[in-house]
């Protein structure tokens, strides 16, 4: 196989002719980002107010521009998304093949020459328009439970949360006021300096997550969850499978699910048919997948790395995973404004 010193020369041996088609040729095999939107372009309704009644108003330079007839707003066709006044679009597919590579910001900033703070902020304008696309129904046994995971304030700088009895907290050379873990007494048991995650995964697959709260689960946040799309994925003929916890036994209960626990406190792994294995398993390869590639992420983004997650390991299972990336990341149309609304959002959680 020639090196890529042969390619270079050959490369610079072509004539101006043959070189313009060669590099005509290589930018076909890569997905254009308004082409694959206008693909999309059938379902599309107004960011403002959802209508689908549009008429076209134009063109802005290579982008076809809009009209709503209810609200009478102008947008285009990239509005909303997660593209939308994103300069130098051109480096876009190429991020989402490092993305999916799990690639570090920093290695990323080397490769397409951008800012480590760009770089951060595409990564999660990325995996906010992922986010709400999946919302496949559940089938047959769904094995529910709650994840925990320490609560983490990576690159915070400020309104910064003391977590008491378990770390100290010092400021590095940048500046930022970082959280150390100490190697003394630390709280028994599951404590505020905890996030709780909720887990849900059929044998199918198919998985859901949600952000419950600081601490125990309790069955306020996962009425809350069920409340913001969980329970619209699921239906009468699916069977629970969860621990032992109370708050479970009050929401699938007045849900109307049928419901099996299994009681791990008493060395109790199976029932039958049920257990929670499928679930353990996903839950520790989140985590291994959390540790190896970011060795942390902040408790603010960590919907998002779910939502990352789920789409690396239960969705993309073809050959064109860039490909197909690429057009879930252009559907949701609210995904702009979900990702400027992040720290409010997780303002909000802090509360619960």
């Amino acid at each position: 196989m020639e090196s890529f010193k042969d390619i270079e020369y050959f490369v610079n041996a072509l004539s101006g002719e043959r070189l313009t088609y060669l590099k005509s040729y290589i930018k076909s095999l890569v997905p254009n980002l308004l082409e694959v939107r206008e693909e999309q372009v059938e379902n599309l309704c107004c960011p403002d107010c959802g209508s689908d009644k549009l008429k076209k108003n134009g063109n802005y330079g290579d982008k076809q521009k809009f009209v709503c007839k209810a609200c009478n707003r102008g947008f285009g066709i990239l509005s909303g998304t997660c593209v939308h006044g994103l300069h130098k679009r051109e480096l876009w597919t190429r991020f989402i093949e490092f993305t999916l590579e799990s690639m570090s910001i920093r290695k990323i900033c080397e490769e397409l020459n951008i800012s480590r703070q760009t770089c951060l902020d595409w990564r999660h304008k990325l995996l906010t328009s992922i986010n709400e696309v999946f919302t496949k129904e559940f089938h047959g046994i769904v094995e529910m439970d709650d994840m925990l995971m320490r609560l983490n304030q990576k690159g915070r700088r400020e309104d910064f949360i003391e977590e008491s009895r378990r770390t100290k907290t010092i400021t590095n050379r940048y500046g930022n006021r970082v959280s150390m873990r100490l190697k003394g007494n630390r709280k028994r048991g599951i404590s505020r300096d905890q996030v709780s995650v909720l887990l849900t995964v059929d044998r199918y697959g198919t998985v859901g997550t949600g952000m419950l709260k600081r601490g125990k689960m309790d069955s306020n946040s996962l009425n809350r969850v069920f409340g913001n799309g969980l329970l619209s994925r699921l239906n009468s003929d699916n069977t629970i499978v969860t621990d032992e916890a109370k708050a479970y036994v009050s929401v699938l209960n007045a849900c109307g699910f049928d419901h099996e626990h299994i009681n791990a406190g008493n060395k109790q792994w199976t029932k039958g048919i049920y257990h929670l294995n499928t679930l353990n398993n996903a839950d520790g390869r989140f985590k291994k997948w959390i540790k190896y590639h970011f060795s942390s992420v902040s408790t603010k983004y960590l919907h998002n790395y779910l939502g990352y997650f789920k789409m690396l390991f239960f969705v993309l299972k073809s050959g064109e995973k860039m490909e197909e990336f690429l057009r879930f990341s252009l559907i949701d149309i609210t995904s702009n404004f979900r990702f400027r609304n992040i720290e409010n959002q997780y303002q909000t959680f802090l509360k619960y």
